[in-house]
């Protein structure tokens, strides 16, 4: 099918939604095994489930499976993005940790003004996602501009604003 529609295995990334505990069905791991090793890109959408999060960590530490990339749920963004008394939440740092210490990329979801993308920045996630990055578009669209993989580019006034919350080193 890659072929048919001349698209190499590593354009394309497979986001599987956590809540359906696929780490616990063999045939999906096969075949999420298979899509790996031909270099498609696995990635795990709407992390965390509350209810599933722990025993997909447990798997995660050891899973053969290839994940490389863990996309933050929107809900887990917004605690950390809303909360005016720690910018830093634990349970949200905890599972950034994890992420890189197993160097999975972890994208930020639910980014919809330059404070969550400022905030974002300051935890470490690696790429964001939302509205306040840009609105979902057709794929012909999105796949024939310029827009796919360009950094974030934030004003000057932005950058002043971040160095006062986080100054350099």
């Amino acid at each position: 099918m890659l072929k048919a529609h001349n698209v190499s295995p590593e354009q394309l990334v497979i986001e599987v939604v956590e809540t359906c505990t696929f780490w616990r069905e063999p045939a999906i791991l096969y075949t999420l095994s298979r899509l790996r090793n031909i270099g498609v890109e696995i990635a795990i959408d709407d992390f965390p489930c509350w209810e599933e999060s722990e025993g997909l960590i447990d798997w995660l530490r050891t899973e053969p499976v290839g994940i490389k990339t863990l996309k933050f749920d929107r809900s887990l963004v917004r605690e950390v993005c809303d909360n005016k008394e720690s910018a830093e939440p634990r349970e949200f740092m905890r599972y950034l940790a994890f992420a890189h210490e197993r160097d999975m990329r972890v994208i930020a979801e639910g980014v919809e003004d330059e404070h969550d993308a400022i905030t974002m920045e300051l935890c470490g996630v690696d790429a964001l996602q939302g509205f306040g990055i840009g609105k979902p578009k057709p794929a012909h669209l999105a796949f024939h501009s310029n827009c796919m993989n360009e950094p974030l580019r934030f004003s000057m006034e932005t950058r002043e604003k971040r160095e006062r919350i986080a100054p350099s080193s």
